[in-house]
């Protein structure tokens, strides 16, 4: 795969002298700016609904994409039908909400199923279709965590808090919670850095108006855009990252 210097970019960027400006005239401006950096349809975001509990109830999310074979065969399964759990399946193809959780997560393959507690807390993460069986027992019976999730400079224990604090954020975006996000995202950062909450960072500070922390949030997603999988999960919020790296935003 051909690489691309991001960090080089931004670095460039960052010092030129830029005249385009982009007033963020109310919180619906400041909004409507987040949601396109998303690439966010808000109308999708109801499906958080099903996913955030307050019960005792364990809810398995499995993200799946159109004419992925492996995603047919684990969905039709008897194993899959007969989990007695609340079981909620969701399309990346087809809601873009889905897709940003499926980036939140790092979701590398599909299908990729994700186990929440009660608290919603994110227990385990269960990668692929031909091991399902034996992992979900594992899981369910002897309530054993699997989330061998590896992402660069992360600790392999940090992941599901690190992931946690993420979907809280996207929680605070459906409700229009700018302090709520920031500080879900500033907790996602203490478990472990990653293109996501960097990139969720910059796009909060930049509606702020705070040059300094857009722009180093920004070189840390950019950073992270180079390694492991992020240039193929993130492509879509790489390329707007590096079109807000070109314009400089004044809020009234």
């Amino acid at each position: 795969m051909k690489k691309i210097y991001y960090y080089l970019i931004l670095s460039i960027l960052s010092v030129s002298c830029i005249s385009n400006t982009k007033t963020f005239k109310n919180e619906d401006d400041r909004w409507a700016f987040v949601d396109k950096s998303l690439g966010l349809d808000r109308n999708d975001l109801g499906i958080l609904d099903s996913i955030k509990n307050n019960t005792d109830n364990i809810t398995l999310l499995t993200l799946i994409y159109d004419e992925c074979d492996m995603c047919s065969l684990l969905l039709e399964s008897e194993k899959y039908k007969n989990l007695p759990i609340e079981k909620i399946e969701l399309d990346i193809a087809k809601n873009s909400a889905a897709k940003i959780i499926s980036q939140a997560l790092y979701t590398t393959g599909f299908p990729t199923s994700y186990l929440f507690n009660g608290r919603d807390q994110l227990h385990s993460i269960l990668p692929g279709g031909k091991s399902f069986r034996t992992q979900i027992d594992s899981v369910l019976n002897d309530n054993q965590p699997i989330a061998e999730v590896k992402v660069p400079t992360v600790d392999i224990n940090s992941t599901t808090k690190m992931f946690s604090f993420s979907l809280n954020s996207i929680y605070a975006i459906k409700e229009r919670d700018f302090a709520k996000a920031k500080e879900n995202l500033r907790q996602s950062l203490k478990e472990g850095s990653y293109f996501f909450n960097n990139y969720m960072l910059s796009l909060i500070y930049l509606t702020e108006e705070r040059v300094d922390s857009t722009e180093y949030f920004q070189k840390r997603a950019s950073w992270h855009a180079n390694h492991g999988s992020s240039p193929y999960i993130y492509e879509n919020l790489i390329n707007n990252l590096n079109l807000n790296a070109m314009v400089r935003y004044k809020t009234k």
